[in-house]
């Protein structure tokens, strides 16, 4: 287990010192508070004061903006297409071909605040989570009363994300053992239907793995009574 869960350092920075509950506290009742704003001007400020904090807590730059990478597929779809299906002021009208997209003003207004909501919150968790350990941070969420098969959902998911991850390297490590090529690009019928098969059998070990330890706690006594006495 203890080579799946990063490490932690202090470094004994202001923010390091907090309760973790009391980090829990604040990092969700600001970020619950800046989903309620709708000021630029105002988000801007808060955006730019967390980013100070974020300095001055000495976290990496580096990471926070790839965990950010990975956050801003779910989110970019929708920014993006936010100017073109808010109706309102038209600014600007593009030929798509067969239709034309208006580009509104208030559609740009919609999509600046939640970019700068989506930044704001992410910093904040940032804070949260690269200076909290993961164990400190569960145990945190128990102390709030936060119900245990949330927690405990939590902590599975995380140990498997890494446990898959060592599962794929295998598999990618197997096919270059046997000399696989992939095609010149994702479009590709032999790299995409490559790829859709990769995805299938990863799915089936992974599927296969979790029943194996959910039978295995089986057999140690494991039953939904522990979720309900912790």
């Amino acid at each position: 287990m203890v080579n799946y869960i990063p490490s932690f350092k202090k470094q004994g920075s202001f923010w390091h010192s907090f309760d973790p509950r009391l980090k829990i506290i604040i990092i969700f009742c600001f970020i619950a508070l800046i989903s309620g704003i709708h000021h630029r001007l105002t988000l801007v400020l808060i955006f730019w004061i967390l980013f100070l904090a974020t300095l001055l807590a000495r976290l990496s730059l580096i990471k926070f903006i790839r965990r950010t990478v990975w956050v801003l597929p779910l989110t970019g779809f929708l920014i993006v297409f936010l100017p073109f299906t808010v109706p309102g002021e038209p600014l600007k009208q593009l030929n798509a071909g067969l239709f034309f997209l208006t580009i509104t003003k208030e559609g740009i207004d919609k999509a600046l605040i939640l970019t700068l909501r989506l930044c704001a919150s992410l910093l904040a968790l940032n804070l949260l989570v690269a200076k909290t350990s993961f164990y400190n941070l569960m145990g945190a969420l128990r102390a709030l009363k936060v119900p245990v098969i949330f927690v405990q959902l939590v902590e599975f998911t995380w140990r498997y994300l890494y446990v898959l991850n060592h599962e794929l390297q295998r598999m990618l490590f197997a096919r270059r053992a046997r000399a696989f090529k992939p095609g010149n690009n994702l479009f590709h019928f032999f790299t995409f239907k490559t790829l859709g098969q990769l995805i299938g059998v990863l799915f089936m070990r992974s599927w296969e793995r979790g029943e194996r330890v959910y039978l295995a706690m089986t057999a140690r006594g494991f039953t939904d009574k522990h979720w309900k006495q912790e």
